[in-house]
């Protein structure tokens, strides 16, 4: 009876040790501070899509055509056979065109952005689309005469591109905005004086 007795008590001495042995034992500060230095960093975010490129990019430098490309290119999220884009996603280009006041003639500071022009609208990249040419002046005037020279500026930008670099002029739409849309504080200021390029369609 007492070796019945002695075995039961060793047997229930075991069990409570090996149960004591495998309880989670608490972490101590030393085991956090290994866990923290032995930790893998976790990765650096993903670079921003090209999709969150600005819409506008407003020049009033003469850019360079590579500079007009990368403003007009559209989103790569937007289909290449959109045969019209929608306002809200044109990637548009502000070209601050030095036409002279009152005026919508194309004089030679004029003809060295549009021949920056020109060869960005006929590269690889921008073959494939159309372009609305839209014209803009100060508020130096009433609002229907600037409306009216605003889009005879762009009617000048589209002919001179038709004639000088053989864009079709099926892929010109010219437009006028006169006064409503500057950009440059006072209203009167000349480089509110500009023709926006934007991207409108697939050609």
């Amino acid at each position: 009876m007492k070796k019945m007795t002695l075995s039961v008590t060793l047997v229930g001495g075991l069990a409570v040790m090996l149960a004591w042995c495998d309880a989670p034992r608490a972490q101590t500060q030393d085991d956090i501070i290994n866990q923290l230095l032995n930790s893998t960093p976790s990765a650096a975010p993903a670079p921003a899509p090209a999709d969150d490129a600005p819409l506008y990019r407003q020049f009033d430098y003469l850019p360079e055509s590579n500079e007009i490309i990368d403003a007009l290119l559209p989103s790569p999220g937007l289909a290449r056979n959109i045969s019209e884009i929608p306002e809200s996603q044109r990637r548009t280009a502000g070209l601050s065109i030095p036409f002279d006041y009152n005026s919508d003639r194309i004089n030679a500071d004029a003809r060295r952005w549009l021949d920056k022009i020109g060869p960005a609208l006929n590269s690889q990249q921008l073959a494939s689309y159309r372009f609305a040419l839209v014209g803009h002046t100060d508020s130096t005037g009433s609002a229907s005469y600037n409306r009216d020279l605003s889009y005879r500026r762009a009617l000048s930008v589209r002919q001179y591109l038709n004639n000088q670099w053989g864009i079709p002029g099926g892929r010109l739409q010219a437009f006028g905005r006169g006064e409503s849309s500057p950009r440059h504080s006072p209203p009167t200021d000349g480089r509110n004086r500009r023709v926006e390029v934007a991207v409108s369609g697939t050609y």
